[in-house]
């Protein structure tokens, strides 16, 4: 019983471990490239509202960012970026460059509208206070 133990403690000691590892990489690279010129989201007419709450508990948790054009037609869609840290590990301050990328033209675009359109629908449908968006995004 005490090694089974020892054993589940070294076992989650170790995943706290590379989890730290793995948020210290990300945190420091997406720091590092907030300094390049093109990072800047203005430079691609990109207004980014940050750390707006979306829940009331005064939680970094709670926070949400919005990147939207600065030239932007009434109404636009929307899309929900949620990364697949699965709320363990990494941030909205480290995907950053997702919405960048989405709005300044460099990703292609028919998924963005595609993201929006399914996500349209899916709340349309759903039933009120009952819905939920999950996503990652994989290399092509």
């Amino acid at each position: 019983m005490i090694r089974a133990r020892a054993a589940d403690v070294l076992a989650r000691a170790r995943m706290l471990a590379g989890r730290a590892v793995a948020d210290g990489f990300f945190v420091g690279a997406s720091r590092l490239a907030r300094l390049h010129p093109r990072a800047a989201p203005a430079a691609h007419r990109i207004e980014h509202i940050v750390d707006i709450p979306y829940e009331a508990s005064g939680s970094r948790d709670h926070l949400l960012d919005v990147w939207r054009p600065m030239d932007r037609p009434v109404p636009m869609p929307v899309v929900l970026y949620v990364h697949g840290g699965g709320f363990r590990i990494l941030s909205k301050d480290t995907h950053w460059v997702m919405a960048l990328r989405a709005l300044a033209g460099t990703a292609p675009a028919p998924q963005t509208e595609d993201s929006a359109r399914a996500a349209e629908t899916t709340s349309r449908h759903a039933s009120p206070g009952r819905s939920n968006a999950i996503g990652e995004e994989r290399a092509r």
